[in-house]
């Protein structure tokens, strides 16, 4: 036999009902020590002009290397201007050209 219960089946809710909320997604947590390790092995031991992220996670520091990590570190140092995303001939890959400083935006 069925039990009932008070909660609705949201497949079935009305106009009047508030619709449910979406969890938000958990996006991976970056230490500010990361970052600074990230740039300081950008600026001072890689020699190149570019980098891509193959090349951060395989000759970078120990506690960025996987994908993820150098991915979202890559991406912090973008907003703040130490990296420009650059156009690559495969659209998997990612590469950044290094600036030496940040650059200042205008509005």
């Amino acid at each position: 036999m069925p039990t009932w219960s008070n909660e609705k089946n949201p497949r079935y809710l009305l106009a009047d009902d508030p619709t449910p909320k979406p969890e938000p997604t958990k996006q991976p947590r970056i230490n500010s020590p990361q970052i600074e390790n990230l740039l300081d092995w950008l600026v001072n031991h890689w020699t190149k002009t570019t980098v891509t992220a193959r090349e951060i996670y395989t000759y970078g520091p120990n506690s960025i290397r996987d994908k993820k990590t150098t991915l979202s570190l890559a991406e912090v140092l973008v907003e703040q201007g130490w990296l420009i995303p650059t156009e690559t001939h495969q659209r998997n890959m990612r590469e950044w050209k290094i600036v030496q400083g940040p650059i200042l935006r205008r509005l």
